[in-house]
């Protein structure tokens, strides 16, 4: 019996023995490895595991043709596989191509952003961030077609600003925080800090926030105005960290005296 499947035809159940199967897994080769996560039932999610750390480990240490051939059949089996299996079957992509080299795993991605399911899709935002491996033309191809708040999210943290600025009010209206408002206001304010302005419009606690960040000024009158809009807002501590930032000392003697009543 070959090693393969050998580790095939064992039941580990308890601590230890899973524990030797781990050991085993990473005592073999990296076509054994590959071999052997082809042949593994998808239902056996303990030794898929720990056969996916294993390769996981030898594609960090050099990326062999066995290993893009596992991930071309992977590929090829998410496009056809049961929901019951398709969150798995991106998962094992996902751990598999994030060590890969770039243009592999920027394939990858794109299979991600082309998916009609959602919870695909995502997986491609997580893998592109994370990784920072931006296709532009992909990922403003995929957001034009299911206008996901994830996407638009992910556009904002790895677009440069001047690519950010043509497309920035559309990207505000997929959005519905503060602070996701501060970050595309934050990137773009720097190379084109008049724009700054648009966002006092949309949110002055992140306007305000913003300026601080990016050491710009604010004027007493304009803090006053905001200070009264915002006094009961949630995030008043963001608004008076931002004054003090900017040095508003007057401003903040407005905030005390307001919370409490103090002349």
């Amino acid at each position: 019996m070959n090693r393969v499947n050998k580790l095939l035809n064992v039941d580990y159940q308890d601590r230890t023995t899973k524990n030797l199967m781990y050991a085993f897994c990473f005592c073999l080769s990296p076509q054994e490895a590959c071999e052997l996560f082809k042949a593994v039932p998808r239902e056996n999610k303990i030794l898929l595991e720990k056969t996916l750390r294993k390769i996981c480990s030898d594609i960090e240490s050099n990326f062999l043709p066995c290993h893009g051939e596992l991930i071309l059949s992977l590929e090829k089996e998410l496009a056809s596989v049961k929901s019951t299996h398709r969150q798995s079957i991106g998962y094992y992509l996902t751990s598999l191509s994030d060590p890969a080299p770039s243009e592999v795993r920027k394939k990858t991605q794109e299979i991600f952003l082309t998916s009609k399911y959602i919870g695909v899709r995502k997986r491609g935002y997580k893998s592109i961030i994370k990784n920072q491996d931006t296709d532009h033309e992909a990922l403003l191809k995929c957001w034009k077609t299911y206008n996901d708040t994830e996407c638009a999210w992910t556009i904002t943290n790895t677009f440069p600003a001047e690519l950010i600025i043509p497309i920035r009010k559309d990207l505000i209206l997929t959005f519905s925080e503060g602070w996701q408002y501060s970050r595309i206001y934050k990137k773009i304010g720097v190379v084109r800090p008049e724009l700054i302005n648009e966002l006092k419009t949309i949110d002055e606690i992140s306007f305000c926030y913003v300026l601080a960040k990016l050491d710009k000024k604010l004027t007493s009158k304009d803090a006053k105005q905001i200070i009264d809009n915002n006094i009961d807002d949630e995030r008043l501590g963001l608004l008076i960290w931002a004054l003090g930032q900017l040095g508003l000392w007057d401003s903040l003697l407005r905030i005390e005296s307001k919370l409490f009543k103090t002349n």
